[in-house]
């Protein structure tokens, strides 16, 4: 049986770097597989550390999945929610805007009134004295 250097590692239970430092030190021997990956053979393993455990190897993995109908339907419900909270949102935003613009015309306007001249025509002493008034 043949294992890479991270199995190698948790089958006899000792850190990589353990492995790694054997390795180097040519207490372990490790041969290449065809795509050049390090590999270490289970009689190698019990040579050099004698037992090797390998009931702890493999990882549990899920075999209940949900069904792909129930998580359309999860994700389609989250998405209508998220669609309601948006509209609501750009409602409230768009309510904000037409306030805004409506403040804003009142400061306009307001700002027009006090740059124009708004004094009653004929009301100087110029037109008192030409008897205009």
């Amino acid at each position: 049986m043949k294992y890479n250097l991270t199995q190698a590692a948790k089958a006899v239970k000792i850190s990589r770097s353990t492995l790694h430092k054997d390795i180097k030190d040519g207490k372990v021997s490790v041969k290449k597989d065809g795509k050049d990956k390090p590999y270490i053979e289970l009689v190698e393993l019990e040579r050099v550390y004698g037992s090797v455990t390998t009931s702890d190897m493999s990882e549990t993995v899920k075999t209940a999945q949900p069904r792909t109908e129930e998580k359309t339907e999860n994700t389609l419900l989250e998405l209508q929610t998220k669609i309601q909270i948006l509209e609501a949102d750009k409602t409230r935003l768009g309510e904000q805007v037409d306030e805004l613009k409506e403040d804003r015309n009142q400061w306009r306007q307001q700002a027009t009134n006090l740059l124009t001249d708004q004094r009653p025509k004929g009301s100087g002493w110029f037109d008192k004295l030409l008897g205009r008034i």
